[in-house]
């Protein structure tokens, strides 16, 4: 069902601190229908790597799309040697 694809349209939101994170997520709750969470700040990966990444439905347009959370210093490793 290609109502199910959930990256076709994806997004990102770069904060500069862990605890403005939570708050962009605590905005997007108010505005999106959340139908996934992947909180990789809960449990990182064995490099240490941390972000979240959320399946939301836009409530008018019925369509998935993912958002991405990042703090900008593990953006910036993520972007650059370390993704490559």
């Amino acid at each position: 069902d290609w109502r199910q694809i959930a990256d076709v349209c994806r997004g990102k939101i770069v904060s500069q601190a862990v605890s403005s994170v939570g708050k962009a997520f605590d905005a997007l709750k108010g505005k999106v229908n959340v139908k996934r969470i992947k909180n990789r700040f809960k449990d990182p990966k064995a490099n240490g790597y941390r972000d979240m990444n959320l399946v939301v439905e836009v409530p008018k347009a019925k369509m998935l799309g993912e958002v991405q959370l990042h703090v900008a210093q593990i953006q910036e490793i993520k972007s650059g040697e370390e993704h490559h």
